[in-house]
């Protein structure tokens, strides 16, 4: 995961050990998702002034890659209701949590553009790799 600094450099992070769950809830005829991500991150490039020796800097980079990897989460959904295309296999987790509810759907992609979704990133950035500070 790449982002830009203040200064015109970037910070490159390197996620790993990820995990991710969907969860689907049903509230009336509401239907929502909620989307957890765990994951560690790696620092692989700085080409930006910034000392990531510090917490507060690790805790800006742990925040940036969290708003990065939302956004890419949230753009993959639309496309994927754009095209009508439940390629997250959302019908099947409906299907099988609310059963009663979902035989009662003739046309899911119609029920999928309505879903909702909420995203809950826990990203940790815990070693720094091989970037050290230059002389």
């Amino acid at each position: 995961v790449q982002y830009e600094c203040d200064d015109g450099g970037y910070i490159v992070t390197n996620l790993t050990n990820m995990n991710t769950t969907l969860t689907p809830h049903l509230k009336g005829n509401n239907l929502s998702v909620t989307i957890n991500v765990m994951a560690n991150g790696a620092i692989r490039e700085v080409t930006c002034n910034k000392d990531i020796r510090k917490e507060d800097v690790i805790k800006e980079i742990e925040k940036e890659t969290k708003k990065k990897v939302k956004s890419k989460l949230k753009k993959a959904i639309e496309i994927s209701k754009e095209y009508e295309a439940d390629i997250f296999g959302i019908g099947n987790l409906f299907y099988k949590k609310y059963p009663n509810y979902f035989e009662n759907i003739e046309d899911w992609y119609s029920v999928y553009q309505d879903v909702t979704f909420d995203y809950n990133l826990d990203i940790r950035v815990s070693t720094k790799g091989s970037v050290q500070k230059t002389i």
